[in-house]
């Protein structure tokens, strides 16, 4: 699929930041790089369900955060404005109505509103977790570790952010004045995802444990694993 939509965010990006060569050659390395093409083409899938007036808000709410930057993670800002897609997307699939993503007002707010089967008016926050501050910097070192001391378990830490996360969109949609569902996109240190099993089982309990009624844990950009409660 030619990634139309993304194609015509990444110009508008190059014309709101000239110098910024984060996208330089973009069109040769996606045509050249069978992974960055796959990884481009998911956000490219979502894109596509998309109404209109919703892309043009995600193209200015991402465009707005293209320079939040995380030493380690370029550009986390803007892609994290863009997993609102994946949400959209779903919500979609579910036959939900009115799917409208939400302009930023510097108000507390939910990333998407949408009417459930019902035809309830329904809000949807959208959160991401990325990889540790830990797993950057043994990236970076290049050196070899021992998976299973490092990646056995998701460990305390992972587990906080995914409560506060899920804390936090409860806040977002209720000051909007009703629940819908929580999306939450997670990137884990272990990328090879030898240790899944463990972690799916770990992401459950949190999940169990919440008041959240309703949350889609998605694996990584590809999504080739959901979590979902109930």
């Amino acid at each position: 699929m030619c990634p139309r939509r993304f194609l015509e965010l990444v110009e508008a990006v190059r014309l709101r930041h000239p110098d910024d060569q984060f996208f330089d050659q973009f069109e040769h390395r996606l045509a050249s790089t069978p992974l960055m093409a796959k990884h481009y083409g998911a956000y490219e899938d979502a894109f596509e369900t998309i109404d209109d007036r919703s892309w043009q808000v995600l193209m200015v709410k991402a465009i707005g955060h293209f320079l939040d930057h995380r030493k380690g993670q370029l550009k986390q800002g803007f892609f994290n404005q863009l997993n609102d897609a994946f949400a959209y997307e779903h919500l979609v699939s579910l036959g939900c109505q009115a799917v409208s993503i939400l302009v930023e007002d510097g108000t507390t707010c939910p990333d998407i509103s949408y009417a459930d089967n019902a035809g309830q008016p329904r809000f949807c926050e959208v959160k991401t977790i990325n990889i540790s501050e830990d797993e950057i910097a043994r990236r970076a070192s290049k050196q070899i570790f021992s998976s299973a001391d490092l990646y056995a378990t998701l460990g305390p830490t992972y587990i906080k952010k995914l409560n506060e996360a899920m804390d936090t969109a409860v806040k977002q949609m209720t000051a909007r004045g009703a629940i819908g569902l929580i999306y939450i996109l997670v990137h884990f240190d272990d990328f090879t995802l030898d240790f899944f099993e463990s972690y799916k089982q770990q992401i459950r309990e949190c999940l169990a444990s919440h008041s959240a009624p309703a949350v889609i844990v998605q694996v990584g950009v590809l999504g080739n694993y959901m979590i979902s409660k109930p």
